[in-house]
């Protein structure tokens, strides 16, 4: 195993933790809502619309739409955190 597969295998577990916690924090926001609100538009990216119910279902069967989705929820995340401990320090 050279250091190529070394990284490979280092995002590759860096990535599944991410769509773990995108998972995590999703379901239950999603599990408290009414019928309704799974099926209304939710977010567009490109040309498609995505329901609260299909962004679940992308991330869960890590597709293409699914790992964008998860990219955004990090930096979402991430975002947060920062503001948090800018907050914290005020």
């Amino acid at each position: 195993m050279g250091p190529r597969d070394d990284i490979s295998e280092e995002n590759r577990r860096r990535h599944e933790t991410e769509r773990q916690l995108a998972l995590q924090h999703l379901a239950p926001f999603i599990e408290g809502l009414p019928e309704g609100e799974l099926a209304r538009p939710y977010l567009s990216y490109g040309s498609q619309m995505f329901t609260l119910r299909r962004i679940f279902s992308e991330i869960q069967g890590d597709t293409e739409y699914g790992q964008i989705f998860i990219e955004m929820l990090s930096a979402h995340r991430l975002e947060l955190a920062k503001r948090a401990e800018e907050f914290e320090h005020d």
